[in-house]
């Protein structure tokens, strides 16, 4: 947990039992009602993802073009850096695309690159979710490399997990503190050198906007499957089950958040010694 975070924390505590002491309760009350405080979040925030949260079922999903379109120039410093680090590794973009209208008002723009000597992909994602103040802006790199018995192992370096469930068969490297491109791809490559050699790496089959189409349905389906969303066929998006408002809400909170981060970089470190040796 951050450290401004535990000192707003003593310090709303201190404020309450000021609080509670100035109106003489006793100690069992303010302990009920603080136990109440906590527990709180973890009921109001699945409500408010019940009730709010909705993933369009057909995403528009278009290919843009530096010369054509307008972009926010966020997008191309990242995308610039992303293509000229990674070029040296082997990489060739295959192509810049836009999706919006999956997740509310958030549009996300990528950079696709493959390298075909390896078969892995990588994909740049830049997330743009507008406010009324301003936008929030997150990036992400991850590399993919899928084998035909189904398996795959991905790297990736997003600051913040992702709260619907992965592939069970994915072999996963999460490293945040990696921003560079090619460092990040070593260690993908030798993740990838660790796997199963008795299956053949995949090449990307379709063109990009209908790869990361396909990549969407195979998510979404994952998700649905697990039982974190149901296809409402009035509206034709899918919105959180119960049990899904409530993991995804509770995935955001401590100490449940923090427990995940430790867990996933346990497994990561866990990894790291494995190709050590």
């Amino acid at each position: 947990m951050k450290p401004l975070v535990i000192v707003l924390w003593l310090v709303f505590t201190v404020v309450i039992l000021f609080f509670f002491d100035f109106f003489d309760l006793g100690w069992s009350t303010i302990f009920v009602i603080l136990i109440g405080l906590l527990i709180f979040p973890f009921v109001f925030l699945p409500i408010i993802t019940f009730c709010s949260h909705r993933l369009n079922a057909n995403p528009r999903i278009e290919q843009i073009h530096p010369g054509k379109d307008v972009v926010p120039v966020e997008f191309w410093d990242v995308a610039r850096d992303a293509i000229d680090d990674l070029a040296g590794s082997g990489f060739k973009l295959k192509g810049h695309l836009r999706m919006s209208g999956w997740l509310s008002s958030a549009v996300t723009y990528y950079a696709v690159l493959e390298n075909q000597m390896h078969c892995a992909i990588a994909r740049l994602a830049v997330v743009f979710v507008p406010t009324k103040l301003v936008s929030r802006v997150s990036a992400m790199l991850a590399f993919t490399t899928e084998f035909a018995n189904g398996s795959e192992v991905l790297t990736a370096n997003n600051k913040e997990l992702v709260t619907q469930p992965g592939s069970a068969q994915a072999t996963v490297l999460w490293l945040p503190e990696v921003r560079e491109g090619d460092e990040l791809y070593h260690y993908h490559q030798q993740a990838v050198q660790k796997h199963d050699f008795d299956s053949k790496a995949l090449p990307i089959e379709h063109e990009p906007v209908e790869y990361l189409r396909r990549l969407a349905e195979k998510e979404i389906a994952r998700w649905v499957k697990y039982g974190y969303y149901r296809l409402d066929s009035r509206t034709k998006k899918y919105r959180p089950t119960l049990k899904g408002a409530a993991l995804l809400s509770w995935k955001l909170l401590p100490p449940i958040k923090n427990l995940r981060q430790a867990w996933r970089r346990h497994q990561t470190n866990k990894l790291l010694r494995k190709l050590e040796e």
